[in-house]
């Protein structure tokens, strides 16, 4: 099948690609990289090859930097280093996960075995999981347009958290995987997007009622959630076999797991009982140890998505099978036909130890069931895809 990618890439450096029409790239100035865009308005991402123990010399966005016009852009200069040119740019508050091979799987359980590679189209991500209050929005909407058995939805936290004013910012929970669907399709709606989420038989909207085989169109512009491919591809964000959507290659999982990375049991953050704000990894969290306080770090991973590990799991589109994977479906799939288990479930949560929070752990739980500490984001479709 023909795609159409949504970027160009050059790479400089000892392994140089080119591609045009590109940037033209000066080279470095006091260790700033610095280029000057051929085409007017033209959006870069700045990539480079981090050459240090923290990064495990992978592949990382440089501080998931763009530059939408001209200028000079000023972070530590690689060895080598890109300049992606966005040829579609994210919609608001979602990321883009570029087409290409994801790695999946792992050696730590059954279920996640074999490791093997998938191709996935490319797709926007939200880069937090849903907070209430977009859900409540969303939800007020749809009540009124059809909608008719949206629940309410909870904000996420048990204990008082250090700002009650601020629950509307945890991610949504106790709302279950048809819940989430209804709700994906009234966000599209909403906005005027084709919904993804469909009827059997009749392609009429998914709009009420529990209906456990409801068709998705992964062509179609709206918003659903992400498939389990959809889902590992953006948590690893680039790199490969990493335990955690951050550097953790190697050993045990639990030794690349602190309080200042993510949201799980006994991580001794300020919202230990609950849920912490969604996206709240971003450098502003705080820990306390004692009658210690410190800050921790900016968590996006390569994407440039949160809480891809911990805070509230999320919900996936496929039936879980835990033999699932040695069926090897290469491009884009989308799960088995049924399952007596339910839905998949990823990421883990702040009710979760370490194992739960690893890019590759798999689980599922019944498509009806509520959880203070479940959530969901959305996909969106972004590659365009042609006949064969």
């Amino acid at each position: 099948m023909k795609r159409m990618l949504p970027l160009l890439l050059v790479w400089f450096g000892a392994a140089a690609l080119r591609a045009g029409p590109l940037p033209f790239v000066n080279g470095t100035q006091n260790g700033a990289l610095v280029w000057t865009n051929e085409i007017p308005d033209a959006t870069y991402r700045v990539l480079g090859l981090v050459n240090s123990g923290d990064y495990h010399a992978t592949w990382q966005q440089a501080q998931g930097l763009q530059m939408p016009t001209n200028g000079e852009l000023r972070v530590p200069a690689p060895t080598e280093f890109g300049v992606l040119r966005l040829t579609h740019l994210p919609p608001a508050g979602m990321a883009l996960v570029e087409a290409g091979e994801v790695v999946r799987g792992s050696g730590e359980a059954a279920e996640e075995m074999p490791i093997h590679t998938n191709f996935i189209d490319s797709f926007y991500v939200d880069r937090i999981e849903v907070p209430f209050a977009l859900w409540d929005r969303v939800r007020r909407w749809g009540l009124t347009n059809g909608y008719t058995d949206l629940p309410p939805g909870d904000s996420g936290w048990i204990q008082s958290p250090p700002a009650p004013n601020s629950a509307s910012n945890h991610p949504v929970v106790n709302i279950n995987w048809y819940d989430a669907l209804k709700w994906c399709n009234a966000r599209s709606e909403a906005e005027g997007l084709d919904p993804a989420i469909r009827m059997p038989f009749t392609a009429d909207v998914f709009r009420t009622g529990e209906i456990d085989n409801p068709v998705l169109d992964l062509l179609a512009m709206g918003y659903r959630l992400p498939t389990e491919a959809e889902w590992e591809k953006a948590a690893r964000g680039g790199p490969v076999l990493n335990h955690y959507p951050w550097p953790s290659l190697g050993g045990r999982p639990a030794d690349h797991l602190d309080a200042t990375r993510a949201n799980y049991v006994s991580s001794a953050d300020l919202y230990e009982a609950g849920t912490t704000p969604a996206g709240w990894y971003n450098g502003s969290q705080w820990i306390v140890v004692g009658f210690i306080r410190f800050p921790g770090r900016d968590m996006a991973n390569g994407y440039g998505l949160y809480d891809m590990a911990g805070n509230v799991s999320e919900w996936c589109w496929d039936w879980y099978d835990g033999a699932y994977y040695d069926n090897r479906v290469y491009e884009n799939p989308t799960g088995p036909d049924s399952s007596i288990f339910g839905r998949v479930v990823r990421g883990g949560d702040w009710y979760s130890d370490a194992n739960w929070l690893r890019c590759a752990a798999r689980a599922y739980d019944g498509a009806y069931e509520l959880r203070n500490y479940r959530g969901f984001r959305c996909v969106r479709r972004a590659s365009v895809i042609s006949g064969p």
